[in-house]
């Protein structure tokens, strides 16, 4: 986390899934620069849906 507080920048990722199982799932990534300069990207959370239509993602 300190690598992403000294970062001039950062990005949130999220993208839906489904599972083999049909299970729905929101992943997301936070996406910075580190002091070289090379652009990390890090899982932070998956997060089950029961419902997946635009109106529950973006609560």
């Amino acid at each position: 986390m300190e690598e992403i507080r000294k970062s001039v920048s950062f990005g949130i990722m999220i993208d839906k899934s489904t599972d083999i199982s049909t299970n729905k799932h929101i992943d997301i990534y936070i996406m910075y620069p580190n002091i070289f300069g090379n652009i990390k990207t890090h899982f932070l959370q998956l997060l089950a849906l029961e419902q997946s239509d635009a109106k529950i993602i973006t609560m």
